[in-house]
C-alpha cells in the first residue's frame, strides 16, 4: 500500500488477526477481534462513531512500523531487541543523513559494527548489501554502524549507548527483561539510545561498486582473487589463505590438499 495511507477497511468477512467491524447479521469467528458492528442502513454512522478507536490502534511512528515489520519478514519473523535497536539504528542514520530508504541508488554504504540480529534490520531497512558492495562489516561486537552518503560526502557513526538494558528495566519493572527491552527501544526518544558521530570515510579504489576491476591468480591454488584482496610475495601473488598458511607448519593450503 502507498505510505501515506493509515488505514484500510477490507470489505470482508475472512479469519485473519484484524480489528473487525462485523454486520449484525453474522456472528463471529472464534477469536475474531470485533471492535463493533453495523447494520446497513446505519453503517456510515458505525463507521465513523469506532474512527477515534482505529485511530488509537495505528501505529504512532509509521515508518518505524513499517520497515520494522519488513525486517522482521527477513529476519525470519523473530522480534528480539537487538532488531528493533537496529531498526532505529538504521532510520535514525536515514533521518540524519536525510536519505530516503531504502537506497535504491546505491548512493549509501554502510559499515556494521556487529554480525549479530541488529545486521539484519540495518541491512533490510537501508537496502544495501554485501553482495551489491554496498555493506561490509567490521565485527567490533559493537551495535552500532557507520554510514557514508556518496553524493554529499557526509558520513556518520551511529552508535548505541551504554545502560539501555538498565534504563529499560527501571521504566518497565513490571514486565520480564526480553519485553521491558523491546518496549523501550520502541519508546525511548533517539537521543537516549544512540549516540551520532561525524567521521571521515571515503570508497577506495577496490571498494566501489560494479565488476571487478583487476582479478589475479594465486600462484599456489590458481584461484582467482578480485579487487587488490591477493597478497604479494617473492614467488607471485597469492591468496590470502595460502598467504596465511606458508608462515606456519603444513605448507600452502594447495600443497595440503585443501
Amino acid at each position: 500500500m502507498p505510505p501515506d495511507i493509515d488505514v484500510v477497511l477490507l470489505e470482508t468477512h475472512e479469519r485473519e488477526p484484524y480489528p473487525t467491524i462485523l454486520s449484525a447479521e453474522l456472528q463471529p469467528a472464534d477469536g475474531e477481534a470485533v471492535i463493533g458492528s453495523w447494520r446497513l442502513a446505519g453503517l456510515d454512522a458505525a463507521v465513523e462513531q469506532l474512527v477515534p478507536l482505529v485511530a488509537s490502534m495505528v501505529p504512532r511512528d509509521h515508518p518505524l512500523d513499517k520497515t520494522l515489520r519488513i525486517a522482521l519478514a527477513f529476519h525470519g519473523g523473530h522480534a528480539c531487541p537487538g532488531m528493533v535497536l537496529g531498526a532505529r539504528l538504521a532510520v535514525t542514520a536515514g533521518r540524519a543523513l536525510e536519505l530516503t530508504l531504502p537506497d535504491r541508488r546505491k548512493r549509501l554504504f554502510v559499515t556494521s559494527e556487529t554480525d549479530r540480529c541488529g545486521a539484519d534490520a540495518i541491512q533490510t531497512i537501508t537496502g544495501c548489501r554485501p553482495g551489491k558492495r554496498t555493506m561490509e562489516f567490521s565485527d567490533y561486537g559493537k551495535l552500532a554502524a557507520r554510514f557514508l552518503d556518496t553524493e554529499t560526502g557526509r558520513a556518520i557513526r551511529v552508535a548505541t549507548r551504554s545502560g539501555l538494558r538498565d534504563i529499560a528495566w527501571k521504566r518497565f519493572p513490571d514486565a520480564d527483561r526480553h519485553a521491558s527491552q523491546m518496549r523501550a527501544y520502541l519508546e525511548l526518544p533517539v537521543e537516549e539510545l544512540f549516540s551520532i558521530t561525524p567521521t571521515e570515510w571515503s570508497l577506495g579504489l577496490y571498494e566501489q561498486p560494479g565488476p571487478p576491476i583487476r582479478r589475479v591468480e594465486c600462484a599456489d591454488c590458481s584461484e582467482e582473487v578480485s579487487d587488490g584482496r591477493e597478497v604479494p610475495a617473492a614467488r607471485g601473488s597469492l591468496c590470502q589463505p595460502c598467504a596465511d598458511s606458508s608462515q606456519v607448519p603444513g605448507g600452502t593450503a594447495a600443497q595440503r590438499g585443501t
